[in-house]
């Protein structure tokens, strides 16, 4: 269990964790995902030089790690106007889901936030999370949710999916869940990407996008925080904010464990991760992504693999037309 934090040390110590110690930056978050494939149970701490990326990631109280990241940039994106924007992210997207293997029967989720100048593009599928932190020269923060709807079936919405036709049931403690092939309370999302099975029930691949406009105060700074639901499982938003409030004068990669360390702590049965990266008017386009894994990692591995050359072949297919 990880036993403490201080905000001196560039990496926290830990008694033991998964028997097995974070990995203080000592591999390429390329490198990371490649031990990942290879079914290593790790916890560790990873860097992007190039869009200066911090990430953070638990394999938390499961069994097998199935998330998965991507980070990169697409600079030519920035000559696009905004309605091309919008295409080629939905269109990468729609392309991602078509290349899917119809016969695996696991899904996931895709939450990619595109930083390009002073405006940010989210695109999301299913229930992870993206925020936008803006701080003033006091460090004075500025918290939101970038994605505001996540496609978790809850009380609130459970009638409106009924009347559109999504076929949902409740399991033995009572959690709304889609229905799978026979009939049985299944998954807690009604959008996702994979999980082909579903669509019979009801399952949409159907992205939200959202634009955000930063304004980063005189003195200040700004930073995308990308995290999987694991995160948000024992903290609210209302904590996360405390959290970046209390450690305001941390560096990115300690703010990511400490998220990611304190979302354990309080009992979080999720894997966990984290990505921070900062907002920089002046800096190429970038984005950060994350996709987390249910039903095995097959499908979050497939997307990690193919989201930047989807995502680029569909931005120069656009600059061509």
């Amino acid at each position: 269990m990880p036993q403490r934090l201080t905000e001196s040390s560039s990496i926290f110590y830990y008694e033991s964790f998964n028997n097995s110690p974070i990995v203080d930056d000592g591999k390429s978050i390329a490198d990371v995902n490649s031990y990942l494939d290879k079914g290593y149970r790790i916890d560790y701490q990873a860097h992007d030089p190039q869009t200066k990326t911090r990430i953070a990631e638990l394999i938390g109280n499961r069994e097998t790690q199935e998330d998965r990241i991507a980070v990169g940039e697409v600079g030519r994106f920035v000559l696009l106007n905004e309605e091309s924007r919008l295409h080629v992210l939905q269109s990468t997207i729609q392309d991602l889901q078509n290349s899917i293997d119809p016969t695996q029967h696991s899904g996931s989720t895709l939450c990619a936030t595109v930083l390009c100048g002073a405006t940010l593009y989210t695109v999301n599928v299913g229930d992870s999370l993206s925020f936008l932190v803006t701080r003033d020269n006091e460090k004075k923060i500025k918290f939101v949710q970038l994605n505001s709807k996540l496609h978790n079936i809850t009380s609130k919405n459970v009638g409106k999916l009924r009347k559109q036709g999504i076929k949902i049931g409740k399991d033995a403690y009572g959690t709304y869940r889609l229905l799978n092939s026979v009939g049985l309370p299944s998954i807690n999302m009604f959008r996702a990407m994979g999980d082909n099975e579903y669509e019979q029930s009801g399952m949409s691949h159907q992205p939200d996008i959202y634009v955000t406009s930063v304004k980063i105060p005189s003195g200040g700074d700004a930073f995308v925080i990308g995290a999987c639901d694991g995160l948000t499982e024992s903290l609210s938003n209302k904590q996360i904010r405390y959290l970046l409030s209390k450690y305001n004068k941390v560096s990115h990669k300690q703010l990511a464990e400490i998220l990611a360390v304190t979302a354990y702590n309080k009992g979080s049965g999720d894997n966990i991760t984290v990505i921070i990266t900062p907002v920089e008017a002046l800096s190429a386009t970038k984005y950060i992504a994350i996709f987390d894994g249910h039903g095995g990692y097959q499908i979050a591995k497939h997307l990690h693999e193919n989201f930047h050359l989807v995502f680029l072949k569909n931005l120069e297919k656009c600059l061509k037309s």
